[in-house]
């Protein structure tokens, strides 16, 4: 997948900002699923078939560097 999108970036026509929004959130959810090593909801993996309680927090990027994930307690709900 992160094949893939790397080919879509290249190929990509330059200057359209949606595109390019959308092409780096595609890159931050496949770097999410692979960093995940748990099957959990759609997200199934062959290699790791049971959810794992650990990864019961949201995964957190910073220029495509997956940061310490952080604790639930501090999402804010709406």
């Amino acid at each position: 997948a992160a094949a893939g999108l790397a080919e879509l970036a290249a190929a990509a026509p330059p200057g359209r900002s949606e595109l390019d929004s959308m092409l780096v959130v595609a890159a931050l959810v496949v770097r999410a699923a692979a960093a995940r090593t748990e099957s959990r909801g759609a997200h199934l993996r062959a290699d790791f078939p049971r959810p794992a309680g650990c990864w019961r927090q949201p995964l957190v990027f910073e220029g495509g560097r997956m940061l310490q994930p952080r604790p639930m307690a501090h999402i804010v709900s709406s």
